[in-house]
């Protein structure tokens, strides 16, 4: 999460939303997008699982001492970028035990064509069933299906590093979607890549899968504050917020369950919303 210390972190690293360090995509075509198979349940009725408030943790917090008091955490799995690790995570995730509300994790996405070489096989079969596309010419619905892929992969890869620490479920995952991380010129390539994100965040026993990011950058990255993916995502978690926002300020088909609003000895603080 973009804390003060990740925020002066990245600002090192070189910003690359749309190719600063690749080809920018080539543009798809304009697409009518349908839905999904709805899931088993609701995002938009699920009840808030988180109350009070809590902190979020990840590998620039490994030094970092935990507030006490805490009625929850979440844990970052990745390494501030898509598919990497973060080594903390056990250790981070081990300190979130105990707490009214079991642990929660989260992990950085991004779209970028390099994130193919990642593309897990059970991501690439569904990509070809997700029936987000519309009318698409071949080569334009290739990309896409690509796109959906690598981010249900991203899910995949957190759940990967969360295997290594602990054998339960989290009580939520998720998505970092934000402009630190590398994203397409072509927004139509990141929604459906965060639409694949969406969609496997939301398979298995738990379905709870939420979006952290803020306004600005959900409307650089999709090209809409209003856009909402397919599925729906249970829940919103806004970013650098001075209390809980009176409406959704991006995705505003899901409620927003919690609001990133101060840090206290290095760690990142959030309220239940």
């Amino acid at each position: 999460m973009l804390g003060v210390r990740e925020q002066w972190r990245r600002a090192r690293r070189p910003r690359v939303l749309g190719g600063v360090r690749r080809a920018a995509v080539v543009v798809v075509a304009t697409f009518l997008a349908v839905g999904l198979t709805p899931l088993s349940a609701s995002a938009a009725t699920t009840t808030n699982v988180y109350g009070g408030s809590g902190y979020d943790v990840s590998y620039p917090n490994c030094t970092d001492s935990v507030p006490t008091g805490s009625s929850f955490g979440i844990v970052g799995m990745t390494g501030g970028r898509p598919f990497s690790t973060n080594g903390c995570a056990a250790t981070e995730w081990n300190g979130a035990l105990g707490l009214s509300t079991g642990p929660s994790a989260y992990f950085n996405t991004g779209y970028a064509g390099a994130y193919a070489k990642s593309i897990t096989s059970t991501c690439s079969s569904a990509s070809q069933k997700a029936g987000v596309y519309g009318t698409l010419a071949k080569h334009a619905l290739a990309q896409a299906e690509q796109a959906w892929a690598v981010g249900c992969s991203e899910v995949d890869w957190a759940r990967s590093v969360l295997s290594t620490v602990t054998s339960g479920a989290p009580a939520m995952w998720w998505a970092d979607i934000e402009t630190g991380n590398s994203w397409s010129l072509t927004t139509s390539l990141n929604r459906f890549t965060i639409d694949g994100i969406s969609f496997e965040m939301q398979q298995g026993s738990l379905t709870l899968g939420g979006v952290y990011s803020t306004s600005a950058s959900w409307i650089k990255i999709t090209g809409n504050a209003s856009w909402t993916p397919t599925p729906v995502p249970t829940a919103n978690w806004v970013a650098g917020a001075a209390g809980c926002p009176s409406s959704s300020p991006f995705n505003p088909g899901s409620p927003t369950w919690l609001a990133q609003t101060g840090q206290t000895g290095g760690v990142d603080m959030d309220t239940a919303c």
